[in-house]
């Protein structure tokens, strides 16, 4: 049986539109799924990157838009927390 691994990070919008597909994505492949939850920011120090939507309003804007187009596609809806960005991602 293939094997898809999924993982996810719960503070990630990404990862909940992602996550309402995993399912499917199985299903129609015959797959199990391994959910492994990671801290993306804990990631992105060890690789020297940082989240630029937290220092960019443009970029924020701009994602904020790149998740209503891939919500619209997936016909599910976005209710992002309204205290988001102000969670302590240390």
């Amino acid at each position: 049986m293939p094997k898809l691994e999924f993982h996810f990070d719960f503070l990630s919008p990404y990862t909940y539109l992602a996550s309402t597909q995993i399912s499917a994505l199985a299903q129609r492949t015959g797959s199990s799924v391994t959910y492994t939850p990671f801290r993306i920011l804990e990631l992105m120090k060890l690789v020297g990157n940082r989240p630029t939507t937290m220092e960019s309003a443009n970029k924020y804007r701009y994602a904020n838009g790149d998740l209503g187009r891939w919500a619209a596609r997936y016909q599910t809806p976005v209710n992002p927390h309204p205290n988001l960005r102000q969670f302590d991602y240390g």
